[in-house]
C-alpha cells in the first residue's frame, strides 16, 4: 500500500510540476482534479466516517436522506447501506430496498451538509438475517432474498 501511496503522490507532483511550466491545457485539468476530488472527499466521508469498521454492512456503512435532486445526482447512493448489503439491486431500485428496511438500519442522516458538519464537529457520530420480503425492481428476473455475510 505504501508504494501505491508514493505513485499517486507522484503522479500530482508531476502533473502540478507540467502545469507550473504552463504546458496548455494542464492548468484547467489540475483545477478539474482538485475541484472532482474535493467533491468526492466530502460525499466518501458521509458514507463511513465515524462509524465502526467490524459488525455487520448495516452496522458499518449510512443511508442519507436526501432531496430528489440529489438522489437523481448519485444514483441513489445515498441509499449507501442497502447499496452494499445488496450489490446486486440496480440504482434505480434502492429506493424500494430501502422502504423494506428503513426499520433495521443503524445509522440514518439528514442531508450531506448537515452530516459534514457533524464529522467536522466530531458529533453525533453515528446482526442477524434480514431478508427483502419483496423483489425491489419488479422488471428484474433476479432474486435479491440473499442472507447478508
Amino acid at each position: 500500500m505504501a508504494w501505491e501511496t508514493r505513485l499517486v503522490a507522484l503522479s500530482w507532483l508531476a502533473l502540478g510540476a507540467v502545469a507550473m511550466v504552463g504546458i496548455r491545457g494542464t492548468r484547467w485539468l489540475v483545477l478539474a482534479a482538485i475541484l472532482s476530488n474535493s467533491f468526492q472527499a466530502l460525499w466518501l466521508t458521509t458514507e463511513h466516517k465515524g462509524l465502526p469498521s467490524e459488525g455487520t454492512i448495516l452496522e458499518r456503512t449510512r443511508t442519507l436522506q436526501t432531496s430528489a435532486f440529489v438522489r437523481w445526482w448519485l444514483w441513489n447512493m445515498n441509499y449507501h447501506a442497502e447499496h452494499h448489503a445488496w450489490p446486486a439491486v440496480p440504482w434505480h431500485c434502492l429506493p424500494a430496498v430501502h422502504r423494506q428496511v428503513v426499520g433495521y438500519l443503524d445509522h440514518v442522516a439528514t442531508g450531506y451538509g448537515r452530516l459534514q458538519l457533524k464529522v467536522l464537529w466530531r458529533r453525533n457520530l453515528p446482526d442477524g438475517v434480514i431478508r427483502l420480503e419483496q423483489n425491489p425492481c419488479p422488471r428484474s428476473k433476479r432474486r435479491f432474498l440473499s442472507k447478508l455475510p
